[in-house]
């Protein structure tokens, strides 16, 4: 069995391997989805999403149905911001 650290070595190696930001952020969002609401790997569906998900989706679709929306060049701003910050935060743990 693979020991948590080496686990988690391992997944920051990978990601800060990665330059698709797209596939950086949906790695984000569903780890904190997860973590956020304490969801089993039991609870997850063949798409791998959990009732929560679904909530989250119908949160939306009703967000939009209200005309509560941003544009997409925004949303990609403070994506790029937000992974920045975190980027520069894994380096740091991997300096120690």
């Amino acid at each position: 069995m693979i020991a948590t650290a080496e686990i988690q070595t391992d997944l920051i190696r990978l990601i800060l391997e990665t330059r698709d930001p797209r596939f950086l952020s949906l790695i984000r969002a569903y780890v904190l989805s997860l973590r956020e609401r304490e969801i089993s790997p039991d609870e997850l569906d063949a798409d791998g999403l959990s009732p929560y998900h679904y909530e989250l989706i119908e949160k939306g679709a009703e967000q939009l149905r209200n005309g509560q929306s941003m544009p997409w060049e925004e949303v990609k701003k403070l994506m790029e911001a937000r992974r920045e910050r975190w980027a520069a935060s894994a380096k740091d743990l991997l300096e120690l």
